[in-house]
């Protein structure tokens, strides 16, 4: 039993013209697949792919379940492969209970009734899926607080069209260097990256009164000694003319180029850093004031 979380909030955020924007701004649960006679985290929720569908599960759901930002819906989906039919097993939520959360599978006539149009002979076939599934299993390696944005030491990418798998890749992921990643260094280490850019940034006396800057970056190319070979896509914003603006972020970059070793992970086949995009303020006034 756990305490409910009734508490939300809806973090919005943009990376600019080049990231994406999250409908999670935290991280969710998984629901369960059994496949292959394992057990996986599939980091998705399939019975949210259809619109009117998931209106209809919401809308059935009980009321006095427990919701929380990690779990919007308030809701486990429990799944399998049978053959190589997607198949919905059961739901599960957390009801409230004298204050408290209490773990709860629905009937099995519930999940009947409501993907009625997708059951047969008491089986409920996914076939209103179609995409990729990730399933996931054994260490978290990466994570970022959004979504399913992270990684396991095994994953598995399922192909499914009209609910039917169609084929699978098995992924093995692994830290090859160990080094400064990206959310420790927006984080911990913005003074000392502040510190290191000061000379480079006093070379722009049209930055006097300015309080900050901002840059962002995304799209890393790596090698496997934690070297950045490339950023391709930098942006400064400081409230200046473009052409300075691309002087300044053209800097940030190869000063960022000169840090070494970053962290570099193996991920589903490609060699990476830590997150796909990543944004900084620096804040003149503090570099100023520094002896």
């Amino acid at each position: 039993m756990r305490k409910p979380n009734f508490t939300f909030h809806l973090s919005l955020f943009t990376l600019f013209c080049f990231a994406h924007l999250s409908v999670f701004a935290t991280g969710q649960d998984s629901d369960v697949i059994f496949y292959r006679g394992q057990q996986w985290w599939l980091l998705a929720r399939p019975a949210d792919a259809d619109s009117l569908l998931s209106a209809a599960l919401a809308k059935s759901l009980p009321q006095d379940r427990c919701q929380s930002t990690a779990n919007w819906g308030g809701y486990v989906g429990y799944w399998s492969v049978c053959g190589d039919m997607l198949v919905l097993d059961s739901i599960r939520v957390e009801l409230v209970k004298d204050g408290e959360c209490v773990d709860a599978t629905l009937p099995r006539s519930f999940i009947q009734q409501v993907f009625k149009a997708y059951e047969d002979k008491g089986i409920v076939m996914a076939r209103w899926y179609s995409g990729t599934l990730r399933l996931a299993c054994g260490k978290m390696i990466r994570y970022v607080h959004a979504g399913w944005d992270r990684n396991y030491e095994t994953e598995m990418e399922l192909t499914v069209r009209n609910g039917s798998v169609v084929d699978s890749i098995e992924y093995h992921n692994r830290i090859v260097c160990e080094g400064l990643d990206l959310e420790s260094l927006s984080v911990q280490g913005r003074d000392s990256l502040q510190q290191g850019f000061r000379p480079i940034l006093q070379k722009y006396p049209q930055l006097q009164g300015k309080e900050r800057i901002f840059f962002m970056v995304s799209d890393f190319t790596v090698d496997t000694q934690g070297n950045l070979i490339d950023i391709a896509k930098v942006v400064c914003h400081a409230q200046q003319d473009d052409e300075l603006e691309q002087q300044l972020a053209l800097e940030f970059k190869r000063y960022l180029m000169s840090i070494r070793p970053w962290k570099v992970l193996y991920i589903n086949g490609k060699y990476c850093v830590s997150q796909r995009g990543w944004s900084i303020p620096i804040r003149l006034s503090e570099l100023k004031n520094e002896n």
